[in-house]
């Protein structure tokens, strides 16, 4: 470059020369020019390198994914085999010798076996939660009064036994999304419901609205204890339970309903002013493609 405009310049002035004081600013421009010429290539090689850092760094996020899921299939399936058999044989012993047994003894089984169903539920949640964050999304139209029927089906028994009214609205929408996450979506959302209620009658509602930032906004509602707004935030974490230690949940549902809205670039929240027992929100873009937008 620097060459290439001396040669002009010398074409301008012919014979002349190139004046003296131009020299001084011609260096300079040499200077800078392989200056410049230095960086670029550092740029260049330093381009090189990131790009290789960051292949590495993928694979090994791959692999770790991989490992990661891996992992969660072995505590889902050989871990569970054993829990299964602690169950089995704590109600075989309670089948055939309870009525032998002190009522103390009883106790202590029935609490042994209903530990053990948490362990395992705990596991297909921890399963289903690890799977999630690995899975691609794989979208289609769904329709919501399908999605919450299922819903309801798959929880018929646990509706029935605690006497639950369970009311759907009319004519929920179509949406782009997964049809077999949103259902786990419901599922956990209204179990989330029956496990917490503290009422004769329970009474879970769920329901449908749009906002003018182009989100399907969907609540399921409860009549039970409800939630105090200090634990809004920390519900929606993994493992955390309200009650420490109750006999019901793992602290996996919330995280993993959490987990499936953002799947779907929406947003889930607790209504904090709501007194009359647990309202919860989750947003649903009407187009996948919009930015995440909160509506809390």
């Amino acid at each position: 470059m620097n060459k290439l405009l001396k040669r002009q310049l010398k074409k301008y002035w012919k014979g002349d020369g190139i004046p003296k004081e131009l020299e001084p600013l011609l260096n300079s421009i040499s200077l800078s020019y392989d200056h410049f010429e230095k960086d670029r290539q550092l740029i260049e090689r330093s381009m090189e390198i990131s790009s290789e850092e960051l292949r590495e760094a993928l694979t090994e996020a791959e692999e770790y994914n991989k490992t990661l899921e891996e992992f969660a299939y072995i505590v889902a399936h050989d871990l569970r085999t054993p829990v299964r058999t602690i169950v089995s044989f704590n109600q075989l012993i309670l089948k055939k010798f309870g009525k032998e047994l002190p009522d103390e003894a009883t106790e202590y089984f029935e609490y042994v076996i209903t530990a053990s169903k948490n362990m395992n539920d705990m596991f297909n949640g921890l399963l289903e939660y690890v799977i999630l964050g690995n899975k691609e999304n794989e979208f289609e139209r769904v329709d919501m009064n399908e999605v919450s029927n299922l819903a309801a089906t798959l929880l018929k028994q646990d509706i029935n036994q605690r006497n639950t009214l369970l009311l759907i609205e009319e004519s929920l929408p179509h949406v782009n999304g997964n049809k077999e996450q949103l259902t786990t979506l419901l599922m956990n959302l209204i179990g989330n419901a029956l496990k917490h209620s503290n009422v004769v009658v329970p009474v879970i509602k769920i329901a449908h609205s749009t906002t003018e930032k182009g989100n399907h906004i969907f609540s399921v509602t409860d009549n039970g204890p409800g939630v105090a707004p200090k634990y809004a935030d920390k519900i929606f974490r993994l493992f955390h339970q309200l009650i420490p230690n109750k006999k019901e949940g793992a602290g996996i549902g919330l995280a993993l309903c959490k987990g499936i809205v953002e799947k779907h670039k929406g947003n889930i929240w607790l209504d904090s002013e709501y007194t009359d027992g647990a309202r919860f929100y989750f947003s649903i873009p009407l187009h996948q493609k919009e930015e995440l937008v909160p509506e809390i």
